[in-house]
């Protein structure tokens, strides 16, 4: 019995061990679509809004809560700061 607890909790380490930073999306392969393509994150799980004043930083962010897709926030500035509603689309592209 102690053998069978064990190994459950070694496989259940196992599984949960990879997931980590080094597994996230990286960040230069974040699609991004323009504010008007509803189309294009229509069957995509939206997972927040995220913004930066950088672009780059925008889209690290995005990695950072699982999203593969933002889509740009047309006419929202606020002290220089770009906007994007984040999207986990998986295998589309």
């Amino acid at each position: 019995m102690r053998a069978l607890v064990a190994a459950v909790v070694a496989c259940g380490l196992t599984l949960t061990a990879g997931v980590g930073a080094e597994d996230r999306l990286d960040w230069r392969k974040v699609r991004v679509v323009k504010p008007d393509d509803s189309a294009s994150v229509a069957n995509c799980e939206y997972r927040g809004e995220v913004r930066d004043d950088s672009m780059k930083d925008l889209l690290k962010k995005a990695t950072e809560i699982d999203a593969d897709t933002v889509r740009m926030r047309a006419g929202v500035v606020y002290k220089d700061y770009l906007f994007a509603e984040a999207y986990r689309c998986g295998g589309r592209r």
